[in-house]
């Protein structure tokens, strides 16, 4: 890893006859740990993400914008990194970021799809929803209150949405 990043990460020191050597992080060897440990909590938070493996079909470089489609329809990503039209991408959407609603609303969540519940099924001290958009089946967490709210229901068509901010690209 010192080699492909060109950095010290270990510190070392050599010991006499009887020993007395050690080893310590540096300060950018601290980082690394530091960053690993920040990416750990979040896969523990979000070990059910959705997954879409797709291609980005447009960059709006002016806006900071990255387009790409699921169902034929136009999803609005932000630009974060360096991505060209035509690369392959997985994009991960954590099912607490998806908003269930019966009708589309005015808001600022631009990305909304309509589907229809094909499962429910308790996780985490939430209602785990399988929603199927045609191509793609998403999960979206909800409350048991939210869920006796809207009435929901196997086989019930509703829309969901996702904020662009809250969705995470990797290109692959």
């Amino acid at each position: 890893l010192e080699k492909e990043i060109n950095k010290s990460i270990v510190s070392t020191s050599r010991g006499g006859k009887g020993g007395g050597g050690k080893s310590k992080l540096t300060s950018y060897g601290k980082s690394i740990l530091k960053e690993y440990r920040k990416v750990e909590s979040i896969l523990k938070m979000h070990d059910d993400v959705n997954e879409i493996e797709t291609h980005i079909t447009d960059i709006d470089q002016e806006n900071k914008i990255i387009y790409i489609n699921l169902n034929h329809k136009k999803v609005i990503l932000p630009l974060r990194g360096n991505f060209n039209i035509g690369d392959k991408v997985l994009v991960l959407i954590s099912p607490e970021d998806i908003f269930v609603m019966l009708e589309p609303q005015k808001s600022s969540v631009r990305n909304i799809f309509e589907g229809k519940i094909t499962s429910m099924e308790f996780k985490n001290h939430l209602i785990r929803l399988n929603i199927n958009l045609g191509e793609y089946n998403l999960f979206a967490d909800v409350t048991e209150h939210s869920m006796d709210q809207l009435n929901l229901a196997l086989g019930k068509n509703v829309f969901i949405g996702f904020k662009a901010a809250a969705i995470l690209i990797i290109k692959i």
